[in-house]
């Protein structure tokens, strides 16, 4: 299991050669540059990036706005700097790594999702990267489906981010491309929609919904951030997080309660890591995972294959 992050990619954990590191932090002073100009002047004070052909790329982007006749046709340089920052991105897919959930203790998962919140913060024009991340995974999925030697890859996709309908629409074309492969490989998608419109649930039930069968690798399931820290996760609603590529999980579709551990405002103790682990049949020796998540005390964990009350 690994986590990875949108906007952050494991640099240190990772082995690079000195060519691949130096293309890494070229790409990465790219795609922070505040405007086209800013771009212009780095890529064309940068050997590496010229190599990889971003300034061949540039002119051209250049060149065919400004065959366009209209003035009112062509792309203002803050536009063709968005779509050169999408394009930097696509580049950067061949070197994103993540971090390995057993090098992490949760301290330094901490960490490192501050400091991705930090990274996001230094490209604000770029970001949303929810389409980006579901089409990334589905192009993920053609290339495991592929391959004789390819084991079973669930894609846990944890966001808050909005999404639109054009979105939707390009999503929904990736998806009509799968062609199998259903029960091997999955993207769950967990959303947090308490301060998102509610046609951002529905669009990610339009794409849970569309393919079936064997086709059928995306699911959804949604929660309210506030009620979600009142009530805690259900069991049922964990099973179907961590068991996206079963359609018998997948079939069962959960009520707003039953995704939700303990009504009515009880209060609650979150399980120590090392306790969830051993209910989840992921025993660890490490001493420095036996710290609760949260707080000194540890509470008890029911058996989630128990739990027939849906509360862990």
């Amino acid at each position: 299991m690994s986590f990875f992050f949108t906007t952050y990619s494991n640099s240190d954990g990772v082995h690079l050669s000195e060519a691949k590191l130096k293309i890494t932090q070229a790409l990465e002073q790219l795609f922070k540059t505040p405007s086209w100009d800013h771009a212009v002047a780095i890529v064309k004070d940068s050997q590496t990036l010229q190599d990889m052909g971003f300034l061949v790329w540039m002119r051209k982007l250049v060149d065919d706005e400004e065959r366009k006749k209209s003035a009112m046709d062509r792309m203002s340089d803050d536009e063709m700097h968005n779509q050169l920052l999408k394009h930097v991105r696509e580049e950067k897919i061949r070197f994103w790594e993540g971090w390995r959930a057993r090098d992490l203790t949760l301290r330094k998962l901490v960490a490192v999702y501050d400091t991705a919140t930090e990274e996001a913060r230094a490209q604000p024009k770029l970001r949303n990267s929810i389409r980006f991340t579901i089409e990334r995974s589905i192009a993920l999925q053609s290339r495991l489906s592929n391959d004789e030697a390819s084991h079973p890859t669930n894609i846990i996709l944890l966001t808050a981010s909005p999404l639109e309908l054009k979105e939707v629409e390009l999503i929904k074309k990736r998806l009509k491309d799968v062609k199998g492969g259903g029960s091997e490989f999955s993207i769950q998608v967990v959303l947090f929609d308490g301060n998102l419109s509610p046609d951002v649930a529905r669009y990610h039930r339009q794409l849970d919904e569309q393919q079936s069968g064997d086709r059928d690798i995306y699911s959804t399931i949604s929660f309210d951030e506030a009620r979600l820290l009142r009530e805690g996760l259900s069991s049922l609603a964990l099973n179907t997080i961590l068991n996206g590529h079963s359609r018998e999980v997948a079939r069962k579709k959960l009520s707003a309660d039953q995704k939700y551990g303990i009504h009515g405002g009880a209060p609650f103790k979150l399980p120590a890591v090392a306790e969830l682990q051993k209910a989840l049949g992921l025993e660890t020796s490490r001493p420095d995972e036996q710290t609760p998540v949260f707080g000194d005390v540890q509470a008890p964990v029911a058996d989630l294959k128990e739990a027939g009350d849906g509360k862990v």
